[in-house]
């Protein structure tokens, strides 16, 4: 994969909300002090969902 492709998060609407490069972190916090962290992968670069 290409380092400078980015993987872009969307509303239902399609309206884009943020993005961050393949291979970028995404941490999640959670209101009862709970964190998790992973690491995002581009996995289908045509876009779509392939899980259909």
């Amino acid at each position: 994969m290409n380092g400078s492709q980015q993987i872009c998060f969307t509303d239902s609407a399609g309206k884009a909300l943020f993005s961050i490069p393949d291979n970028g972190l995404l941490c999640l916090f959670y209101g009862n002090g709970d964190r998790q962290c992973v690491q995002q992968r581009v996995c289908n670069p045509t876009g779509g969902n392939p899980a259909k």
